[in-house]
């Protein structure tokens, strides 16, 4: 029998069948508002809803109140400047004591006891949710008429991942720490003798300091993230990296810069207290405790708002 011609195979053409798809970039807008501008918005945002924001401070003060200042901690300002200058041999307006004794006044001094300050951590957290839900929920501009009882009963919903998602910041905390002490260490006992050495030393905790500011400058948004509804911290954590793609150096410096300013405002008026009158020095920290939390929290909620 004569054979079958053999059939030729068509060829199919792999060209069209590996072409992909372009993947379409999300567009990054590099364009953020400036730190006084975003100051600002967020005077702007509690003076337009001052009762909410005013109560929730009062509940703040109240709390502090009760848990950690009536526990003692706080340092008399006038005699402590006399201890130093006595012990010292110093002037009555010496600069370096009125600096020692601000630098006592922001540490809190040894009074403070660690249930104290486990106090006022729980405070802190439980007074941040709150605040996060108010900033929220008076985000359109507009007054706003939500009893001041609301952010601590709703605001309390994401309290675990809220705290799983503080726990991962303390963690990227650790360069920072572990630097700082090694610094310490070295040079208080004087391990860096030349130069150098001691450039070394100060180059790597440059370098553990900026590893963990790069791990904040997302991880600080996350806090935010993982108040929504239904939101696991992995998600958060993941979601807020992704925010500050080719945008994390302008994150940081916007940080920076309202932290800067909030330390130099009250620094300066501080000092200006404990050199001209010490009594009342207390009291203007003790302000300052209290009005920087919600400004902060106001502050990185509209910045997170210009991410998104």
């Amino acid at each position: 029998m004569p054979k079958k011609p053999a059939t030729k195979k068509k060829s199919v053409s792999l060209r069209f069948v590996s072409k992909k798809k372009p993947v379409q970039k999300r567009s990054v807008n590099k364009n953020l508002p400036g730190v006084f501008t975003l100051v600002k918005r967020t005077f702007e945002q509690i003076k337009l809803n001052k009762k909410l924001f005013i109560g929730i401070t009062l509940v703040y003060i109240f709390l502090l109140l009760i848990f950690v200042w009536s526990g003692g901690g706080l340092i008399n300002a006038s005699k402590t400047k006399e201890t130093i200058n006595q012990t010292l041999g110093l002037q009555a307006n010496n600069l370096t004591t009125n600096l020692a004794v601000v630098s006592m006044l922001v540490g809190g001094g040894s009074g403070k006891s660690e249930l104290n300050s486990l106090y006022q951590t729980v405070i802190i957290v439980v007074v941040s949710l709150a605040l996060i839900w108010a900033f929220r929920h008076t985000a359109n501009n507009k007054i706003n008429l939500i009893k001041i009882r609301e952010p601590f009963y709703k605001g309390m919903t994401p309290l675990v991942p809220f705290l799983l998602v503080l726990f991962v910041i303390g963690l990227q905390l650790l360069p920072l720490l572990i630097g700082s002490a090694l610094l310490g260490i070295v040079y208080s006992n004087g391990l860096a003798a030349s130069a150098i050495e001691q450039l070394l030393w100060l180059t790597l905790f440059l370098l553990l300091l900026a590893l963990s500011l790069y791990f904040l400058s997302s991880s600080l948004l996350a806090l935010f993230i993982v108040s929504l509804p239904d939101m696991t911290p992995i998600t958060a954590l993941r979601t807020a990296k992704k925010l500050v793609v080719g945008r994390r150096l302008l994150v940081l410096k916007k940080i920076i810069g309202a932290s800067l300013l909030w330390v130099l405002f009250f620094g300066v008026l501080a000092l200006l207290c404990v050199y001209i009158a010490p009594i009342i020095a207390q009291v203007v920290l003790l302000v300052s405790i209290v009005l920087v939390l919600p400004f902060a929290i106001g502050f990185a909620y509209n910045l997170y708002q210009e991410l998104l």
